[in-house]
């Protein structure tokens, strides 16, 4: 009896340890399989991880509460990273249950690398200043700027970006400068800081990933510069190039406005005619650049046309269009049409010189074929009472009395007469018919 007393105390007490050793043992392994998806998630080795995470929170029920928190959370925030479905409603309602985890600076950097991924600028900035930069390497460090100075580029911060980056270019090795050096031209560029945008440019401009890429900068910049001729030769040189037809359109743009502000028309013309053939909506100013361009090399039913395009909007290249399509019409003879062009300009306050000019030819028209909106003696007079001093005003004072003969208003003629400053062989003989 005794003895299987004995025997009995020895198989519990076997049972026991054999039970402790199994629950170490698991314990041991679980805690292996843990640590294994740190080490994945550390490596960005994102499937796997997931896999792991997800096997803890769901089947280790000894898993302690901290360890849960985090298994739950990084499952999650793969799930965000790779972009599975309704993997964000996971990570919001984790946000809801745990709003001061300590986890979510662990996963600021991926998390931004999502958003930016997404194009959600505004969202990866904000996870982004989240990020501790003691935290990371020298090399992370470089990347997490560049990141940053990205987002605030796309979120229009140019100031922001530029600090970012150039802050970044600082630190970045031989293989990540040239992007950091494109967009920092890119932004001073942008900025019309050219000094600055030429230096970026010009240290990556011979590497083949950025050649094609900064050359139309270049075109851009040396019109902006006002140096007509650098852009004509580079643009000239650009064109010869294997180059999108967008890319085309603009450098024809930009070396026919060169052309223009070196009032080389005929050159102007064909880069003119060339980018305007390509855009489905061209702007006023291009219109009105064309239309001028035309008429100067006495194309004046083309200029007519371009003109005629700018008539429907109410601004100041409006008020300027009207003016030189009524010099247009009167080249070709068509009287009619430039009385109501020049009456259009003539009634625009946009630019007081060109509105004087638009007057002028508007009272020279209306007494030579009279005006169907108005009397020509009246478009005169205005003429005289707003431009008193004006060098044309004797010439006015003149057409102002002829007006007032012509339609039989004599009184007046003899009115207008008497204002005139000086008297001509002309006006005293009409004095002495009228008297």
């Amino acid at each position: 009896m005794k003895s299987k007393k004995i025997l009995l105390a020895a198989a519990v007490f076997y049972f026991g340890v054999t039970e402790a050793q199994q629950s170490q043992y698991f314990t041991q392994k679980e805690d292996y399989r843990f640590n294994l998806a740190q080490n994945l998630y550390q490596t960005k080795v994102y499937n796997a991880s997931q896999y792991e995470y997800a096997r803890q929170y769901f089947y280790n029920q000894n898993l302690e509460q901290s360890k849960k928190e985090a298994a739950q959370f990084f499952d999650n925030v793969i799930g965000v990273i790779l972009q599975k479905n309704h993997a964000e409603d996971g990570l919001t309602a984790f946000m809801k249950e745990y709003p001061n985890s300590a986890y979510f600076a662990q996963a600021n950097l991926p998390l931004a690398d999502y958003y930016l991924a997404k194009k959600d600028f505004k969202e990866a900035l904000k996870t982004l200043k989240k990020v501790n930069q003691y935290q990371l390497t020298r090399e992370e460090n470089t990347q997490y700027i560049l990141k940053l100075g990205y987002a605030k580029f796309m979120m229009g911060d140019s100031k922001g970006a530029i600090d970012a980056l150039e802050e970044a270019y600082k630190t970045a090795d031989e293989s990540q400068k040239g992007d950091i050096a494109y967009m920092l031209g890119h932004l001073f560029y942008s900025k019309r800081q050219n000094d600055q945008a030429f230096q970026y440019f010009d240290s990556i401009k011979d590497q083949p990933k950025f050649s094609k890429l900064v050359r139309p900068y270049y075109v851009q910049m040396y019109y902006n510069d006002k140096d007509y001729d650098k852009a004509i030769s580079e643009g000239n040189a650009l064109l010869n190039e294997d180059i999108s037809e967008s890319y085309k359109a603009e450098v024809h743009k930009i070396i026919g406005e060169s052309y223009f502000m070196k009032n080389d028309y005929n050159s102007a013309y064909p880069h003119l005619k060339d980018y305007l053939s390509v855009q489905q909506n061209p702007s006023e100013n291009d219109l009105y650049e064309m239309g001028f361009v035309a008429a100067q090399l006495k194309k004046y039913d083309e200029a007519v046309s371009y003109y005629n395009q700018l008539l429907n909007s109410n601004s100041a290249l409006a008020q300027n269009a009207y003016y030189q399509l009524g010099n247009a019409y009167l080249a070709v003879e068509k009287k009619q049409e430039a009385l109501s062009a020049f009456r259009s300009s003539y009634q625009m306050d946009y630019d007081a010189s060109v509105k004087k000019l638009a007057h002028e030819q508007y009272a020279k028209l209306s007494y030579d074929i009279g005006n169907p909106f108005e009397s020509p003696t009246t478009v005169i007079q205005n003429y005289i009472t707003i431009n008193n001093n004006d060098a044309k005003t004797a010439e006015m004072r003149s057409l102002l009395v002829k007006s007032y003969l012509y339609s039989g208003n004599f009184k007046e003629t003899l009115n207008a007469i008497d204002k005139l400053p000086n008297s001509t062989p002309e006006t005293d003989k009409v004095d002495q018919e009228v008297s």
